[in-house]
This record gives C-alpha cells, sequence and structure tokens, in this order.
C-alpha cells in the first residue's frame, strides 16, 4: 500500500517510551463527514457501502437503487467496480473526493483533465451529484457562504479557520466567481 519513501518514514517514527501510537482508517471518512454535516443519511450510508461506486451507477445509467438492502447494494457495487474499475478510479473516486473538499468543475478539469473527456463531462457530473445529494449540495453552498460573510468558520472542536477569497469579482466578466477559497 504505501511506496518505498512512505515505509521509510513510517519506520523513523517511534513512540517515546511508555507510549504506543496507534494507526486507524476509517472508512469513508470525508464522505461520511459531508454526509453527517449536511444532515443526509444517503451520502452518510453511502459512504460506508461505496459512494463511489453509487456514483459510477448513474454515470453509466444504470442507477442502483437505495431502497434496496445493504447487502445487494454491496454486492452490485462489487460488481460495478469489477466491470467499471477505471471509471470508478479516474473519474467517480476524483469527483466523490473532490466535492467534498469543495472542488469546482473548473478546479477538477485543471487537475483531472487527463481523465475526462471534456469540461462538460466534468459539469454533467457535477451536476448529477447535486442531484443525487441535494442536502450536501445546499450546504456545500451555506458553509461557502457562510465561510464569505464571517471570513472564518469555527468547527466543532473549536479551532478556527481564516478564509480571504471564497468568493470575488472577476474582473473581466464582472461576475462574482468562486476564489481560491472556495
Amino acid at each position: 500500500k504505501h511506496g518505498r519513501l512512505g515505509k521509510a518514514f513510517r519506520r523513523m517514527i517511534e513512540a517515546r517510551p511508555g507510549h504506543v501510537l496507534i494507526q486507524l482508517d476509517f472508512k469513508g471518512f470525508h464522505a461520511l463527514m459531508l454526509g453527517f454535516e449536511a444532515g443526509d443519511r444517503d451520502y452518510m450510508r453511502l459512504s460506508q457501502l461505496g459512494i463511489h461506486d453509487y456514483l459510477v451507477s448513474h454515470i453509466i445509467k444504470e442507477p442502483a437503487d437505495l431502497s434496496q438492502p445493504d447487502d445487494a447494494l454491496r454486492e452490485r457495487f462489487a460488481w460495478l467496480k469489477k466491470q467499471y474499475y477505471d471509471v470508478r478510479e479516474n473519474r467517480a473516486k476524483k469527483i466523490v473526493h473532490g466535492y467534498g473538499f469543495g472542488l469546482t468543475p473548473i478546479g477538477a478539469w485543471k487537475r483531472y483533465q487527463d481523465s475526462f473527456d471534456s469540461m462538460k463531462q466534468i459539469r454533467w457530473i457535477f451536476s448529477l451529484m447535486d442531484d443525487l445529494f441535494p442536502k450536501a449540495a445546499q450546504w456545500r453552498q451555506d458553509i461557502r457562504e457562510q465561510a464569505h460573510r464571517q471570513s472564518w468558520l469555527l468547527s466543532r472542536h473549536e479551532c478556527i479557520r481564516y478564509f480571504f477569497d471564497v468568493y470575488h469579482l472577476d474582473p473581466k466578466s464582472g461576475r462574482v466567481v468562486y476564489g481560491d477559497d472556495s
């Protein structure tokens, strides 16, 4: 899982005498947190079952049915992962992760144009995410607006983060656009 440098770095980390280091990896943590913050039970459920595979099912226009029990969805998602591995890894996964971190279609195009046919395709997948998860879409918009208005956000753990460029006026078009902090 880890490359040569990663393994060498991990060997350099050592617990102080009398202490133990514990490594944890919570499956789907970022997707689960977006679902939690947005109050979207479907997003939280899919974070544990296979949100990337769910998006793949919609990209290929064979949508998985969320009324099915978890076991049936897991089975369907395992099949999708095998059959559409490239779509999952190079499109769905990148968009789901980016979506959760506030990435915009333009930002996705700049980072991942090797994985997509066009900017139109990326916009379509982002729109698909918004349609599939309206609560997450609304939360993404609301949190941006709050960060813009206040210039800061306070986490549940009382950590503050400042924002200086959530939106700004584009001098060429005269329109308000997403800034670097969006």
